[in-house]
């Protein structure tokens, strides 16, 4: 922990989550908290056959340390629980849940190695993992490439799954479901007769991919307090993914203004005429605006304006040079009879 701290401090980040293999163990040694300028908070990746999800805001365990029992004592003790009845657990607790590298696999040598979500029927988990670096990093990872890939693993950086992205378009027409991007820092050390060698440190990848909260209110210092702002906008979807590497994201909007009011991503707003959608960027980019997964505009510059005289999802890609830069969560822009029945709403 205090390693991860220290490259958060360094990264510049505001909060950093640490989701360790089912164990909130972090938490119970007290590292949740403000250290100097960095908030750190504790969650879990809880894992049930190959499926993986994030657990946010917990007081106690989910996944109660199967998978760290498993591994150190080298033996399987008992199967971990189905995903279904996982989520149902996370809500229990009022927590978070986020379905990580849903289409997660990767073939290093001549089997194929998969990670992928299978339980998508349940409408128990608040949103799922569009981007994931090392994921889209050992997509296309061989063995005999490890040389090219670790010297330069941001040329390997492709952008999110196709099929992800799809996934979401489609489950974001029938309820809100939260967009994040993440890491999967593992910052694995191995030694060989060459030295001590880090595979993917910390100070590294908490400058790659991110995801920006979106909140009116500012932190105050106590811990409690500014995590339930966080939560609260990876709640509502008020947050985006970026590839901050490439070029800081830092005042990226996405908002829809009409005579009803103004929604940023994740609101839903009821359908009314003169809607206006306004995108801004930092600088100069390719700026993609979709309406129901399917492209409606397309712009290079520093903003993007659009007159939405239909109803829909409405979201935004941005790229930079042609690489994947910025991912919005969407706007959802309802006429009343086509509103989803979901509690949810």
């Amino acid at each position: 922990m205090p390693q991860i701290i220290e490259a958060g401090q360094l990264a510049d980040l505001d909060f950093l989550i640490v989701t360790d293999h089912d164990t909130l163990e972090a938490k119970a040694a007290g590292w949740e908290g403000w250290h100097e300028r960095l908030l750190v908070l504790v969650g879990e990746e809880v894992a049930s056959q190959n499926q993986h999800c994030l657990a946010l805001g917990l007081e106690a365990e989910i996944g109660g340390g199967f998978l760290h029992r498993r591994y150190r004592r080298g033996h399987r003790s008992a199967d971990p629980e189905p995903p279904r009845r996982i989520l149902e657990r996370i809500g229990e607790q009022d927590g978070l849940s986020f379905i990580v590298h849903p289409h997660g696999r990767y073939r290093p040598f001549f089997s194929m190695r998969s990670y992928e979500w299978k339980e998508w029927g349940s409408d128990r988990f608040d949103g799922m993992e569009i981007w994931s670096y090392m994921f889209d990093w050992v997509r296309h990872f061989r063995f005999y490439k490890f040389r090219k890939f670790y010297r330069d693993p941001d040329a390997q950086i492709t952008g999110p799954f196709p099929e992800t992205l799809a996934m979401w378009d489609r489950l974001c027409r029938t309820r809100r479901i939260v967009g994040i991007a993440g890491v999967d820092a593992h910052a694995k050390t191995k030694r060989t007769p060459f030295g001590t060698l880090v595979v993917f440190p910390y100070k590294k990848l908490f400058r790659t991919i991110r995801t920006h909260i979106l909140s009116q209110e500012g932190f105050s210092g106590q811990w409690a307090d500014d995590a339930r702002i966080v939560y609260r906008a990876l709640r509502e979807g008020h947050c985006f993914g970026a590839y901050d590497l490439l070029s800081s994201s830092e005042g990226f909007r996405f908002l829809l203004r009409s005579e009803c009011g103004t929604a940023m991503m994740g609101d839903e707003m009821p359908f009314c005429e003169d809607a206006q959608i306004e995108i801004v960027v930092p600088r100069r980019a390719s700026i993609r605006l979709l309406r129901n997964g399917k492209e409606i505009r397309r712009v290079e510059g520093d903003s993007l304006r659009f007159r939405a005289k239909t109803p829909g999802v409405y979201r935004t890609e941005v790229a930079l040079g042609g690489r994947p830069w910025i991912y919005s969560n969407p706007i959802y822009f309802w006429e009343e009879h086509s509103r989803p029945e979901s509690g949810d709403w």
